[in-house]
């Protein structure tokens, strides 16, 4: 009686182990193939997170914009052993266009440009509100760039179309993680939509005005209907400062009491806002690249929230 007992132990025991060590192995065979998923930049990577694919650093690290940008040994080695690479194409990242020119299509899902009319629609019914009553000074006329835009991840309409293309992409190139990442593209489509809707409300009803550092919001802008709230920029969506012409008709809007506040992004030059600006001008800080934001969960919405919040601040 006592051996039988011992080797039923002994075939529970082992059985047990089995079963630990087979949900070790599969556990550590999903981490590994996610962990080989990796994004240029930070909000990409939040992207990535929220459809269930799990966080990993971005390629373009924290405390670094894609302007000022070169990749190292360890970047080329994490692109190279990635399975797959997540990027805005040449003409946004060219800092990337070298390797993944040698790296396989199937290897990297590459979203589409943003153009200015994707997200017109979205404001239509906001466009007749208070058009005749903005004069806008400076360089940012709201005249697009010839090209893409340099800033899409702005915009929650190019974002939710991007979630769409990365998970019918990994439908194709990760089947295993189809089901998941259905689901999850689902919940946060439906989330970005209503709290699209939200501030798209909310804009309508209060009047807001600023002027930026780097023209670098327009896509949020257009999503939101805020085309009349931006009366400039101290710099071009590259970073490139605007010369002294412009510097005098922003300090003209400023005189004249049509702008409420300066958002200032991670390139702002301080000193500069501060000696065209003056004291009295508040700067509320607009984080683009997400660097004040710990990954977690509703990355995108976190995101986009704080955005919301920045332009809030300049009624």
């Amino acid at each position: 009686m006592q051996g039988g007992f011992i080797i039923n132990f002994c075939r529970l025991k082992s059985n047990f182990f089995m079963l630990v060590w087979a949900s070790l192995l599969a556990f550590s065979v999903q981490a590994e193939n996610k962990s080989l998923i990796v994004a240029s930049i930070k909000p990409l990577a939040m992207l990535q997170a929220d459809l269930g694919l799990g966080w990993q650093e971005p390629i373009v690290p924290d405390g670094i914009t894609p302007h000022d940008f070169s990749l190292r040994a360890s970047h080329i080695k994490r692109i190279n052993a990635a399975q797959l690479v997540i990027w805005l194409g040449p003409e946004i990242e060219p800092y990337l266009a070298k390797i993944m020119a040698r790296k396989a299509a199937y290897q990297q899902i590459i979203l589409p440009p943003y153009t200015h009319a994707e997200d017109a629609q979205n404001q239509h019914h906001k466009e007749s509100k208070g058009d005749d009553e903005h004069q806008h000074y400076g360089k940012h006329q709201h005249k697009h760039h010839h090209g893409a835009d340099l800033h899409p991840w702005t915009s929650p309409v190019y974002m939710q179309r991007a979630m769409a293309q990365v998970a019918e992409a990994i439908n194709t190139l990760l089947p295993q993680y189809a089901h998941t990442v259905k689901a999850n593209e689902q919940r946060q489509q439906q989330q970005l939509a209503a709290q699209m809707q939200q501030w798209q409300d909310y804009f309508a009803s209060h009047k807001v005005s600023y002027l930026v550092y780097h023209d670098a919001l327009q896509p949020y802008e257009t999503a939101m209907g805020l085309g009349t709230s931006n009366m400039g920029s101290f710099a071009d969506a590259a970073g490139s400062q605007f010369g002294l012409k412009n510097l005098r008709q922003l300090q003209l809007a400023i005189v004249q009491q049509k702008v409420a506040c300066v958002l200032v992004d991670n390139e702002a030059n301080l000193a500069l806002i501060k000696k065209i600006a003056g004291q009295q001008l508040p700067q509320v800080t607009l984080d683009l690249l997400a660097w004040q934001l710990r990954p977690g969960t509703n990355n995108l919405h976190r995101y986009f929230a704080q955005l919301g919040q920045a332009v809030q601040q300049c009624q």
